[in-house]
């Protein structure tokens, strides 16, 4: 009984804790125990100002008491302070505390209702009101003591503000749709950004309603079962929506920035965070609405464990590939726009995703390796190259005379030597073999180039040479010819076409 007194009498110091440890709100949720203990504490000192004096005398002290006290006695309840065990986490009692009982709480506002016409005792003054609930009401009753009629367990200024929150409320999240609907196609990311935020803000601001609602209107949790536990699970699934909204649209914009490099490196960080991200929010969501509720800690990190199993069992497979796609991260066995080979299939890598590889193929299609997959098979990668090996077959006919020969062989080594990307280091030049139609010349070198762009233009600048050269030394490249030796049935000597 001091404990509430004096704590309820320094309520806006540090009184607050200590009122509220001798009430008994074991059966309202954690987050709600400030709103609804300050609310109960203004029906129990509004009550006990009616009732008279405390004298400390009158009250017994022994902490070992078998039976409760009951200070006071009505038909409508009784108030009364009885010993109750405090558990830890695990259910064990590690305390044993005097508190005012859990069926006080529930009568209170019966009492108080019994009790409010009474005058306070002598010398005792109109005390502040400690809730929301309290100070609004009495704002309300002094202009207007008519609207304290009630009806349906509420009094006609409660549903006059039910009906004025429930319309402001559906103005805000009517607002809030109608402005991501007008701003989903805007040019502008100023534009963008608000439309695809107005629509969790709204509901923020709705849920924030409700929890004001429930709180000043004194919606409690015997008036309509579990409305502040809704009002608090509501708020908190609109700051996870929100939360939602604002980790896709930063994941988002930091993706469109990466899809612009090379590196797929980025890519594949970026979806996993985000992905991790989203998990997080979505779990803490859940876990908190479950501690609204009162619904063990234990029991729903269990319940997310053992689906989680279950869940991972049945998508093993996309599993894996997210797993492969963190071998591929770990590895980086390419880069985005690099020309690989895998599978036999020559292709074009265009994005690394969380769960598979996009690849272009040389004819344009499109190919898509789950991660999984990829992450096993033997890769090619061309697009690594640090240089590109040149291998051209020259056929020169053979009316070719030596001295040409030669001198076509020489000149060709200067060519290739002048060319601005090769590597001059680790070439060879010269006559390889007589084929049936061609004296054939091998030119095999490397051109220090790193895109199959470059390279073909390195090789169009060395054909375009070789082909001058030939011009100006007077020599013919040779092509397939057939000659053809026709014998006359008369026996004389075969002519030839």
């Amino acid at each position: 009984m001091m404990d509430f007194l004096l704590g309820a009498k320094d309520w806006d110091g540090t009184g607050d804790t200590r009122a509220l440890r001798a009430l008994n709100l074991d059966h309202v949720p954690r987050q709600l125990r400030r709103i609804e203990g300050a609310l109960m504490a203004d029906y129990l000192r509004q009550s006990i100002d009616r009732i008279g004096f405390i004298y400390w005398q009158e009250i017994p002290d022994d902490p070992n008491r078998p039976l409760p006290y009951v200070y006071y006695r009505h038909p409508v309840g009784d108030i009364t302070i009885a010993p109750t065990d405090i558990l830890d986490g695990e259910g064990r009692p590690v305390e044993r505390r005097w508190r005012f009982s859990r069926e006080t709480m529930a009568e209170l506002p019966d009492i108080y209702a019994a009790l409010e016409k009474m005058p306070l005792a002598p010398g005792l003054t109109t005390p502040p009101p400690l809730s929301q609930f309290f100070a609004t009401r009495q704002a309300v009753l002094a202009r207007a003591g008519w609207l304290q009629a009630e009806a349906w367990g509420l009094e006609t200024w409660q549903w006059l503000g039910v009906l004025t929150y429930l319309g402001v409320m559906a103005l805000v999240l009517m607002a809030g749709w109608a402005v991501a609907r007008r701003l989903a196609g805007q040019d502008s990311w100023q534009g963008r950004l608000v439309g695809q935020l107005a629509g969790p803000v709204g509901l923020m601001a709705a849920a924030l309603l409700f929890l004001d609602a429930s709180e000043r209107l004194g919606l409690t949790l015997r008036a309509f079962g579990a409305v502040s536990g809704l009002s608090a699970m509501l708020l908190i699934l609109a700051s996870a929506a929100l939360a939602y909204r604002v980790v896709s649209l930063i994941f988002g914009a930091l993706m469109a920035k990466a899809t612009q490099t090379r590196a797929y490196t980025d890519e594949i960080v970026l979806s996993l965070a985000q992905g991790l991200m989203k998990l997080l929010i979505v779990v803490g969501a859940v876990i908190g609405c479950a501690d609204v509720a009162g619904l063990p800690y234990e029991g729903v990190l269990t319940g997310l464990g053992i689906g989680g199993v279950a869940l991972a069992f049945a998508a093993r497979e996309t599993v894996s590939n997210i797993i492969g796609g963190a071998i591929l991260l770990s590895d980086r066995p390419f880069r985005k726009g690099d020309l690989v080979e895998a599978a036999n299939t020559l292709a074009v890598i265009e994005t690394v995703g969380l769960r598979s590889t996009r690849l272009r193929k040389l004819d344009d299609t499109l190919m898509i390796v789950p991660n999984a997959q990829l992450s096993d098979q033997v890769i090619s990668n061309w697009g690594s190259r640090r240089r590109r090996r040149v291998l051209m077959k020259i056929g020169l006919t053979y009316e070719t005379p030596r001295a040409q020969l030669e001198q076509f062989v020489a000149r060709l080594m200067e060519i290739y030597r002048d060319q601005p990307e090769a590597e001059t280091d680790n070439v060879t030049i010269g006559i390889k073999s007589l084929g049936p139609h061609s004296i054939d010349i091998e030119l095999w070198g490397h051109f220090r180039v790193f895109s199959y762009e470059a390279q073909i233009a390195a090789q169009q600048a060395l054909i375009l040479d070789i082909l001058s050269l030939a011009e100006d030394l007077g020599v013919s490249f040779a092509y397939p010819t057939q000659t053809v030796h026709l014998a006359p049935d008369n026996g004389a000597a075969p002519t030839t076409a």
